[in-house]
């Protein structure tokens, strides 16, 4: 991989920082959530960041509780975002780790009404899902939400949350898929590729938010430099930060970028 700039981007602003990898962050009406995929350790998977530093586990402790069946806890939260609903939507992975078995009941996306705080309701994946699924993400469109199952295929969800079929994801030996990119990447929602300047603080930038405001959000994650990816070594330089930054678009009304 090419050296990365030493030159800082002044339109970087260091939004959040973090003491464990954190891979997913969203806004919803002034607030900010942000997910913990474990792949430093167990933990809180999703919480609140609040204006003052402090973390609040989300929706609450119960459903972050550690090694719990599914029945009103986390299995692995490895994405989150806010629906075109006004909701906080959790993406459940199903699975303990990339690379393990499916648990029963446990591929969920889990809708949280943000205004009272708890869970509104779930949509269950199990008839989409293989052993060896992964759910990862969602991104919404017209009224459907489409996942990424890094273990499987793509999973489109219809409004019901009855699974509406599969669709091939970007086959592995794709140049896009598996790479960890320097350049923070996008699309906007008209369509148009959003690139970020290359910089040395965008550490294996994750999953990317666009807010109301014209902010993109960006975790470097650091997730090569985790243990499963560094030959079971971590190099992970604390504190995992989250930065934002201001770009020529806006997410559409009825969707999320």
């Amino acid at each position: 991989m090419p050296l990365l700039p030493t030159e800082e981007d002044p339109r970087l602003t260091l939004a959040l920082t973090e003491n464990r990898v954190c891979t997913g962050v969203t806004t919803l009406r002034g607030r900010a959530f942000v997910s913990y995929p474990s792949a430093d350790g167990p933990g809180v998977q999703v919480a609140e960041a609040l204006p003052d530093g402090g973390r609040n586990p989300y929706p609450d402790a119960a459903w972050n509780r550690p090694d719990q069946s599914p029945d009103g806890a986390f299995v692995h939260v490895n994405g989150l975002r806010a629906g075109p609903d006004g909701r906080l939507w959790i993406v459940d992975s199903g699975a303990p780790q990339l690379g393990a078995r499916q648990i029963p009941g446990g591929a969920r996306l889990i809708v949280v009404d943000v205004d009272r705080d708890r869970v509104d309701r779930m949509h269950h994946l199990d008839a989409a899902v293989r052993p060896d699924s992964y759910i990862d993400d969602v991104r919404f469109h017209d009224g459907t939400a489409y996942l990424t199952d890094a273990g499987a295929d793509q999973l489109e969800v219809s409004p019901d949350g009855r699974p509406a079929g599969l669709r091939r994801h970007v086959p592995d030996r794709h140049p896009l898929a598996g790479r960890p990119d320097p350049v923070a990447r996008g699309v906007g929602p008209t369509g148009r590729a959003l690139v970020g300047q290359a910089e040395h603080r965008l550490s294996w930038v994750d999953a990317m938010w666009l807010d109301t405001d014209g902010q993109l959000w960006m975790p470097a994650a650091q997730l090569h430099l985790t243990a499963g990816l560094n030959g079971g070594h971590s190099a992970v330089d604390y504190p995992v930060e989250v930065y934002r930054m201001p770009v020529d678009a806006v997410p559409p009304p009825l969707g999320t970028a």
